[in-house]
């Protein structure tokens, strides 16, 4: 079994090991013995020739406390999630207190951001801290994402700030639980250990909480691993810092293969063109298929560098990530990215960008006659993948039919025009159904539950009346399916439902959250993370927690300049302007912003 399908499908299957203590974990730290590493351990930054990973200690936080921890992260360790409740246990996922095994040092590596080659970036505030055999005989690299200065940070403090770790930490459980292959994260620790930070890089510093989070993955190697071998770039006149080490880029290479793509390495060891090949042909379809997972759920990754995308097609380094609430094709995430680079629909395009760029990494070792023909293999790859995904959430049964996509395409203008919520729209179609079928819905009863998520009624109207006729296709695919209608409406509608999530991490779940936990009261964010364990499963208790905890909720508080005029007197939002986990946006939602 692959790495991405254990990382997928490993918390699904309980272990027959007993779960464990955090001091019986086993560390076999196999990257830091088969790669190059710099034992320097000189305070300050610098540049770092010759190694893949320099040693390094993390900084200690004050009065460190768990913010949330997710117990199916744990378990992938083979831990008992009650260690999390351990006296001790905030000082160990924070760093401040290291297990026996573990070594910690911090990755070096390049990466082209914005479309620009950077030369030397590496883990300015993330460093590994071994790796641990699991239960299930996998091997999970552990990483600290806020634990101090290391050798790549450059002017940076190598810390990390409560609302951007608990917006990671959430959203890579969240990615979890809605299939995607991504990093995962164990815990999300806070301390009264303070920074200086300047969210919007306007000014307007304040003091802000010192967070770390235990990010857990089979490698944390990205694309911008292997440009550390890059000759001066024309344009920047950067260089990485291990020019003409093709010795280290071999043994780079044969170890990511063999460690994470062993069936490659099995077979074509004897065979070095022909595995360097294979091995970057499997990186291209992964990859493809990453990024139509994430259009598919209407996921936006916010800086899409070559040093953010992962060796294995997994999601890594969340952000400023956003899921598209209205569906806009230009939808930005990030509010630095002025020129929309990173836009939903640009991302297809800069994966295969990015993946070129990995292509010449890799250089001579990898022919740029064997990796070309590869990387036109990523648009038809990304097409299936996205066809694949946009038939489920269809609720269509049956093989593609000539006009299927024209269909796809309808819809997404439809959405776009009428201002649709991506999320809830795709949720609601699985309510529509042939006329015939038992306690079939009217059409004009389900277009009111589709204009509650759209943005006019006139454009709503207007639209549906040029463009859509689904049951048409509907009733093409009840015809061939030869079951009753109604033992197929109910398959349809399980299948749709198993593929459109009905709660996603919205930038206004998350700020609550952030705002919430700021004032010390973690709830919220623990609410969420069990709400986003079972994303595609209706959970009206949740809503209903959140209902009678609504008065309490703060507004978001990047939000409240523009919105003063809804609050109440204590500075807190009713059920309405508060929003549901599910419900179309509140409007002060609209003014959050996340660089």
């Amino acid at each position: 079994m692959s790495v991405v399908r254990r990382l997928i499908h490993s918390t699904s299957v309980r272990s027959i090991r007993r779960d464990m203590a955090f001091e019986s974990l086993s560390f076999d730290n196999l990257a830091l013995r088969r790669l190059p590493v710099d034992t320097n351990r000189a305070p300050g930054s610098r540049q770092v020739p010759g190694a893949c990973f320099s040693r390094v200690s993390p900084s200690p936080v004050s009065a460190p406390r768990i913010v949330a921890a997710s117990a199916p992260a744990l378990r992938l360790l083979g831990l008992d999630p009650a260690q999390s409740e351990r006296e001790i246990a905030a000082e160990i996922l924070c760093g401040n207190r290291l297990l026996p095994g573990t070594e910690a040092a911090a990755h070096c590596y390049c990466g082209h951001q914005f479309g620009n080659f950077a030369g030397q970036l590496g883990d300015g505030a993330a460093m590994y801290l071994g790796e641990v055999l699991g239960p299930q005989g996998d091997r999970w690299e552990l990483q600290l994402k806020g634990a101090g200065p290391t050798p790549y940070s450059r002017q940076s403090d190598g810390r990390k700030v409560l609302r951007s770790s608990l917006r990671e930490f959430l959203c890579s459980e969240a990615m979890h639980h809605l299939g995607i292959p991504t990093t995962r994260a164990a815990s999300c620790t806070t301390s009264d250990t303070l920074v200086l930070r300047d969210p919007f890089y306007d000014g307007n510093s304040k003091m802000e909480h010192c967070t770390v989070v235990l990010r857990i993955a089979p490698t944390f190697l990205r694309f911008g691993s292997f440009e550390i071998f890059k000759a001066s770039d024309p344009v920047t006149g950067h260089c990485g810092p291990s020019v003409g080490r093709s010795d280290m880029k071999a043994t780079m290479l044969d170890y990511t293969i063999h460690t994470f793509y062993p069936d490659i390495y099995a077979k074509y060891k004897h065979q070095s063109t022909e595995m360097y090949a294979r091995f970057f042909g499997e990186v291209v379809r992964r990859t493809a298929r990453l990024v139509a997972d994430w259009q598919c759920v209407g996921f936006c990754h916010g800086v899409l560098n070559t040093d953010n995308m992962s060796i294995l097609g997994i999601t890594i380094d969340y952000g400023p990530f956003g899921f598209m609430d209205r569906f806009d094709p230009n939808f930005v995430c990030n509010a630095s990215d002025d020129g929309g680079r990173y836009a939903f629909k640009q991302q297809p395009g800069i994966c295969h960008w990015n993946l070129a760029r990995l292509a010449e990494a890799l250089s001579p070792e990898l022919p740029s006659e064997r990796s070309g023909p590869l990387l036109n293999d990523f648009q038809p790859e990304f097409d299936a993948r996205f066809s694949e995904n946009m038939h489920r959430k269809l609720g269509l049964r049956q093989q593609e039919l000539p006009h299927d996509p024209d269909l796809v395409s309808s819809l997404l203008e439809t959405m776009h025009s009428t201002g649709c919520d991506f999320t809830n729209c795709f949720r609601l179609l699985s309510q529509f159904s042939l006329p015939e079928a038992e306690g079939a819905m009217e059409l004009a009863n389900f277009l009111c539950l589709l204009l509650d998520n759209c943005a006019s009624l006139a454009e709503m109207q207007e639209a549906f009346r040029a463009r859509m006729h689904p049951r048409e296709r509907l009733k093409k695919d009840f015809e061939v399916s030869g079951v009753p209608l109604e033992e197929w409406n109910a398959s349809r509608t399980k299948i749709m439902n198993s593929a459109n999530p009905k709660y996603i991490l919205r930038n206004y779940i998350a700020q609550r959250a952030i705002d919430a936990a700021e004032k010390g009261n973690f709830t919220e964010a623990r609410r969420v993370m069990h709400l986003l364990e079972q994303p595609y499963t209706d959970q009206p208790e949740k809503e209903e927690q959140l209902a009678h905890a609504g008065r309490s909720l703060p507004l978001g508080a990047m939000a409240k300049s523009e919105h003063e005029e809804d609050t109440d007197e204590a500075g807190t939002m009713g059920r309405d302007e508060v929003g549901g986990y599910a419900s179309h946006p509140p409007a002060w939602a609209r003014s959050l912003a996340v660089t």
